[in-house]
C-alpha cells in the first residue's frame, strides 16, 4: 500500500489499519512531513519513498513494488498519476473524495481525480467524506469544555 501525500490523522489511521501489509509512503522531495513517523509505527515494515504529485514523472519509484494506493491527488496531474501507478502494478486506488462529488457542489477538482481513476481501468474505491472533525477544531475547539471522566465504573 502506498499513502500518498497524507495528512497526520490519516497516514496514522492507514498504517495502523494495515499493520499486516508492506507500506510506502510519497511526499514532494522538498516536504517530507516526518517520515520517521512511518517507522515509529511499523518499524522495518514501513518504506519511505519520495516522490511529487505535480511532477508524476518522480512517481516510478515510490510506487514499484505497491499493490494498492491510496490517493489524495490534484487534478492538473491525476490522469499522469493514475498512469504512472497503472504501469507499475498498481492494481486498486482508493480516492480520498469529497461528498461534494454526488451533492453537485463539486467544480472539477474531486471529480476529475475520479474520473482519472475511473477510466484507468483498474480497481478503485471513492471515500467522500462530508466533513473532518478535525477541521471544525478552530471553530468549536473554544466552545468545547472539559467534562468530568469517567468514575471508573
Amino acid at each position: 500500500m502506498s499513502i500518498t501525500n497524507p495528512q497526520p490523522q490519516e497516514q496514522h489511521h492507514a498504517y495502523s489499519h494495515h499493520r499486516s501489509h508492506r507500506h510506502g509512503r510519497t511526499a514532494p522531495p522538498s516536504c517530507p512531513r516526518r517520515p520517521d513517523r512511518a517507522h515509529e509505527l511499523l518499524g522495518n515494515r514501513a518504506t519511505v519513498r519520495t516522490g511529487d504529485l505535480a511532477a508524476p514523472q518522480t512517481l516510478g519509484d515510490a510506487f514499484t513494488d505497491i499493490d494498492s494506493l491510496f490517493l489524495f491527488c490534484v487534478p492538473e496531474t491525476a490522469s499522469e498519476v493514475v498512469r504512472q501507478a497503472r504501469e507499475t502494478g498498481v492494481q486498486h486506488i482508493v480516492v480520498l473524495s469529497a461528498a461534494a462529488v454526488t451533492l453537485g457542489f463539486d467544480y472539477g477538482h474531486h471529480s476529475t481525480v475520479e474520473a482519472a481513476v475511473k477510466d484507468s481501468g483498474l480497481a478503485w474505491t471513492m471515500v467522500r467524506p462530508g466533513e473532518f472533525m478535525a477541521n471544525m477544531l478552530p471553530i468549536w475547539g473554544l466552545r468545547c469544555r472539559f467534562l468530568r471522566p469517567s468514575a471508573g465504573r
